[in-house]
C-alpha cells in the first residue's frame, strides 16, 4: 500500500500506529521513510467516508520535536468542497508537508 502512491498518510484512533510497547517503531519508520504522515488519536475518524473528504491537519510547530499535537478536521459537504477546492488543496498540501517534516 505504501509503494502504490495512492495514499498520502495514515490516520487512526489509536495511541500509536505501532503495536504495543514497540521498541523498533516499524510502522513509523516505514511511513516516514516514504514521506507519508501518520496521525494518531484521531477522534471520530470512523465517521469519514472512505473517499471524498478533505482533511485539514494543522500541527503545532515544536522546535526539535519529532511529532506533536495537531488540530485535525474534515470537510465532507460536496458543494462546499467544489467551491473551495483550489484554496483547500493548497492549504492541505502546506499542512501535510509541514506534518511530514515533523516526523
Amino acid at each position: 500500500m505504501v509503494d502504490s502512491g495512492k495514499i498520502k498518510g495514515v490516520g487512526m484512533d489509536v495511541r500509536s500506529i505501532d503495536q504495543g510497547q514497540s521498541k523498533d517503531y516499524f510502522a513509523h519508520r516505514i511511513l516516514s521513510s516514504n514521506k507519508l504522515f501518520s496521525l494518531e488519536n484521531v477522534a471520530n475518524i470512523e465517521k469519514l467516508p472512505s473517499k471524498g473528504a478533505i482533511v485539514y491537519v494543522s500541527p503545532m510547530k515544536i522546535k526539535g520535536g519529532s511529532g506533536g499535537p495537531a488540530r485535525i478536521f474534515a470537510q465532507t459537504d460536496p458543494v462546499a468542497r467544489s467551491l473551495a477546492h483550489q484554496t483547500v488543496s493548497i492549504e492541505l498540501l502546506i499542512s501535510i508537508v509541514f506534518a511530514v517534516f515533523l516526523i
